[in-house]
């Protein structure tokens, strides 16, 4: 379940180091309702994960590095 749902439009789109990076304008947002307090979304239910610093982080730590997850999975 993805507690919290941007819809987006695409209003521009640039080539940086080999990948597209799509630019948007949010035009609606939305919510789980168990994931609402006082009408408003609330972060600590929600726990995003975000990328900082090459590190994706929830809002107490540190609980991974991109590219480098992957490579704890191997294909047999």
């Amino acid at each position: 379940m993805c507690p919290l749902n941007f819809l987006c439009k695409v209003c521009d789109s640039k080539e940086i180091r080999g990948f597209t990076m799509f630019f948007g304008e949010i035009v609606a947002a939305f919510v789980s309702e168990d994931c609402v307090t006082q009408d408003k979304p609330d972060p600590v239910i929600i726990d995003p994960i975000i990328m900082m610093e090459m590190n994706y982080c929830n809002l107490g730590s540190v609980i991974g590095r991109p590219f480098a997850e992957g490579k704890k999975f191997s294909l047999v």
